[in-house]
């Protein structure tokens, strides 16, 4: 996976906070991290958020997005288990 995969793939994650209204610090912290071509922690940020007791369910194919993420990043992270 090439890095501008990486960062079309991460990015593209985004969209998910966006719908809720309690998930700023959550698209402050992402946002950082991608402006610093941190793709591995803005992935973990937008995993915290999705763990949030009260986040939306996220859909299947967004959790298999996540999960081919962290494979193609070679990231040892739990959080769509």
């Amino acid at each position: 996976m090439t890095l501008n995969f990486s960062v079309t793939s991460v990015t593209e994650l985004r969209s998910i906070p966006e719908r809720d209204e309690k998930a700023g610090g959550y698209l402050d912290l992402f946002d950082g991290f991608v402006r610093e071509a941190e793709l591995g922690l803005a992935l973990h940020a937008i995993c915290d958020y999705l763990l949030e007791p009260d986040a939306p369910l996220a859909e299947g194919t967004v959790i298999e997005n996540i999960q081919a993420l962290h494979s193609s990043m070679e990231l040892e992270d739990d959080c769509v288990d």
